[in-house]
């Protein structure tokens, strides 16, 4: 049994191996999807891993939970598992929180690659720097480090490649490159991967390597590029329907806004709060947590220049957003700053009391993320409501 871990190391899921090769079913069998755990939002071995994903700038990203315990029973602690599924979007963004950098353990084919393609994109849309380990084929981190040992598994490491160069390997190990309809089809997959990377430098020099490596000029890869680009944006952002909290009214009252207060007293905490409320903030809150996609695109990117960057400026967060629904939101919050759900217990005379001044400090933050916890234990109470048979559990949500 392996207990899964959130990043704040909570226990919320369990992975079990099976005992008999004949049973039904995967190698693994994972606790069922619940508030607490979705598999997609948890990266295996992050609450051990993330300071040493820190200190190194970088992230192993393996693809089981043994992998990890073998790379860090062996020293090698910056290293996470997407635990058997395909990378996802929540998954990367977790890591972005911590490094720019991600070296992925693949398997050295290509059934591995485009079985891997979606996480690639992923990663790479995500802007993040991409290298690909590989080790001898019929090696795993496990037996390759029984055998061999770390210093031999930090050799590969260090002779990482790009994904580029990577599959272009493959490519050629496979004998794939030998007709100008194979080179064809490898460097518009190329191209495809290259157009997901939103730094137009890098996917430059990206464009220039190919050219040498193949002497295609690069005016025809440029167009291909553009192509693939426009491409990607016609279907990267949906029209969202956010509705912006109108301005409250003396009494209180938030009508028609799909954001909770308390959301809006998170991204009010990261524009005004002290140093030890937004650690506190990092430390505890649980994104999973922020229903609104909105504001959870902006706390992740608060959480970013946080970790980045040791504070939240303001007029840099407007310019970086992109969502015009963000930017309308963050302005609204800090305009109105002592709107919030705090003073949803005080009365109007001390609303209306100018000489009020709110502290965001670490005692706020706290109330903040009981307050969302509190609320997540009321939605449960009601569902349960609805079923006579969870008396008892509905008992013990109460409690809580």
């Amino acid at each position: 049994m392996f207990p899964i871990f959130n990043e704040n190391d909570k226990v919320v899921g369990f992975g079990g191996r099976k005992l008999y090769e004949d049973d039904l079913g995967g190698k693994y069998m994972n606790s069922p999807e619940s508030k607490i755990y979705s598999k997609s939002k948890i990266l295996y071995g992050l609450n051990f891993a993330k300071e040493k994903i820190r200190y190194f700038d970088y992230v192993i990203l393996v693809e089981g939970y043994m992998d990890v315990i073998s790379l860090y029973k062996n020293g090698i602690e910056n290293v996470v598992a997407s635990s058997g599924t395909a990378l996802s979007e929540d998954q990367v963004k977790l890591i972005s929180r911590y490094t720019k950098n991600v070296y992925v353990l693949f398997d050295s084919d290509l059934a591995g690659i485009k079985a891997a393609k979606r996480g690639i994109e992923i990663i790479l849309e995500a802007g993040l720097n991409l290298s690909v380990i590989t080790l001898p084929e019929g090696e795993d981190p496990d037996s390759f480090l029984s055998k061999f040992g770390k210093d031999e598994f930090e050799k590969y490491v260090s002779k990482r490649k790009s994904v580029i160069n990577f599959i272009s390997g493959l490519y050629e190990k496979d004998s794939k490159l030998e007709t100008v309809n194979d080179k064809t089809n490898f460097i518009k997959e190329i191209i495809s991967y290259i157009g997901k990377i939103p730094d137009s430098i890098k996917r430059a020099l990206y464009i220039k390597e190919i050219s040498k490596l193949y002497s295609i000029y690069e005016s025809d890869l440029r167009d291909e590029l553009d192509k693939a680009v426009k491409e990607n944006k016609t279907r990267a952002f949906p029209k969202s329907s956010l509705v912006i909290p109108e301005k409250k009214i003396q009494n209180g009252s938030d009508p028609k806004s799909n954001i909770f207060p308390e959301e809006l007293d998170l991204i009010n905490l990261f524009i005004n709060g002290n140093d030890e409320a937004v650690n506190y903030l990092e430390n505890n809150l649980e994104t999973s947590s922020i229903k609104n996609k909105t504001v959870l695109n902006i706390i992740e990117y608060f959480l970013n220049e946080y970790i980045d960057n040791g504070k939240i400026d303001l007029s840099k967060a407007l310019n970086d957003m992109e969502s015009e629904e963000a930017k309308i939101l963050i302005t609204n919050v800090a305009m109105n700053k002592h709107e919030v759900s705090y003073y949803n217990d005080n009365s109007t005379d001390n609303l209306l009391n100018a000489a009020i001044e709110l502290k965001y400090n670490l005692k706020y933050a706290k109330d903040v993320i009981k307050n969302i916890k509190l609320r997540e234990l009321e939605e449960e109470r009601t569902a349960m409501k609805k079923n006579p048979e969870m008396i008892l559990e509905m008992f013990e949500i109460t409690k809580k």
